[in-house]
């Protein structure tokens, strides 16, 4: 029996050792972690900043390209229009020759590209108006987005402090019950283990009847008055 509670108490201390060893690791890694985070803090929000700030000044760009290109079509658009009415002027005062085939098919042929000529540049100009309107969307979201981006960072640097310095109190708090067993056993059972036992009193017979062990005197040396 004694051999076997050794064995159970050694036991206990391996496993508490091993709860300990866990403890203290997770803790530093904890602590570790909370201060990675406040480090990393400002280079990460200084790099979200400067990538943000890229992608803002690449669609304002972008934007004015395509408002730029939509301008340039808009001109070729007009252009296109006069060469129409040009041709048109040319085919009303040119009637009798219009009459002539080869003159007719040609200058039919001029007006209808310059018809569809009008109708691309058309087009093209819709698209570009299309995708100046969406980099500018993109841009104005990009820019608040960067503005925000700082107090979100921090939001999140202290929302993960706060979760790991809790993890931390909680192996604190393991390392300090596992140390307990280390040492002998849960406070209870310890504390009742290490009280003082008080002897036991032997039960005499006076203490039961009240009446004491008095001796008897000698009829022989007792004189009556």
């Amino acid at each position: 029996m004694a051999s076997s509670g050794d064995a159970t108490v050694v036991v206990k201390k391996i496993l508490a050792v091993i709860a300990m060893v866990l403890c203290a690791g997770v803790l530093l890694a904890c602590l570790a972690g909370a201060i990675g985070v406040w480090v990393a803090r400002a280079p990460l929000t200084n790099t979200a900043v400067a990538l943000l700030t890229t992608a803002y000044d690449t669609l304002q760009k972008v934007e004015t390209t395509a408002g730029q290109v939509s301008q340039g079509l808009g001109e070729l658009q007009g252009l296109a229009g006069k060469l129409d009415d040009a041709v048109n002027g040319v085919s009303a005062a040119a009637g009798v020759l219009k009459q002539i085939e080869p003159v007719g098919d040609a200058l039919n042929a001029i007006t209808g590209g310059v018809q569809q000529l009008d109708g691309k540049l058309a087009e093209i100009q819709a698209s570009a108006g299309d995708i100046r309107s969406q980099a500018g969307g993109l841009a104005s979201t990009v820019d608040v987005v960067r503005q925000r981006i700082p107090v979100w960072i921090n939001v999140g640097a202290f929302a993960i402090t706060l979760a790991l310095l809790w993890i931390g109190l909680g192996q604190v708090s393991l390392f300090i019950h596992a140390r307990t067993w280390f040492r002998g056993g849960a406070p209870g059972l310890r504390q009742a283990q290490t009280a003082p036992v008080k002897p036991i009193e032997p039960v005499t017979t006076a203490a039961v009847t009240g009446k004491t062990d008095a001796p008897v005197p000698d009829a022989e040396t007792t004189s009556y008055r």
